[in-house]
C-alpha cells in the first residue's frame, strides 16, 4: 500500500498517534514479574562462565546493568575549539550576534 502526501491516514499536526500513552500492566502481572526477578538474576549469573563468549558477555552485561545501573554517557565540552556544532537556527547572522554577542565566532562567516 502506498501513501500519498496529505492522505487521510496521516496524523494531523499536533495530534498524537497514541493519545492514551503506553497501556499500563495489570498489578498482578507486575507482581509476577517482580517475583521472578531473583531467579532471572541467578540464571544470568550462572551464564557468566558459559563456554560461548557471546553468552558470557551478555550475562555479564545483564548482571552489571541490574546491579550497578547502565553506565552514563558523558560528553566533554571543556574544549570544543576543534569541533563545529551546526544547529538549525532560524535567525540571521546579525540576530545571532545580537543574541550571543560579538565574541561568538560563526564558522565560515569570518573576516
Amino acid at each position: 500500500m502506498t501513501l500519498k502526501a496529505g492522505s487521510s491516514t496521516r496524523w494531523q499536526k499536533g495530534q498524537s498517534g497514541n493519545p492514551g500513552g503506553r497501556p499500563k500492566l495489570p498489578v498482578d502481572v507486575l507482581a509476577i514479574a517482580n517475583a521472578a526477578c531473583p531467579d532471572a538474576i541467578r540464571k544470568a549469573i550462572s551464564w557468566i562462565n558459559h563456554p560461548d563468549p557471546r553468552v558470557s558477555l551478555k550475562a555479564i552485561e545483564i548482571v552489571l546493568d541490574r546491579g550497578l545501573g547502565k553506565p552514563k554517557q558523558a560528553l566533554d565540552v571543556t574544549d570544543l575549539t576543534e569541533r563545529a556544532v551546526v544547529l538549525p537556527v532560524p535567525m540571521s547572522l546579525e540576530q545571532w550576534a545580537d543574541t550571543f554577542g560579538p565574541q561568538t565566532e560563526v564558522m565560515g562567516h569570518g573576516d
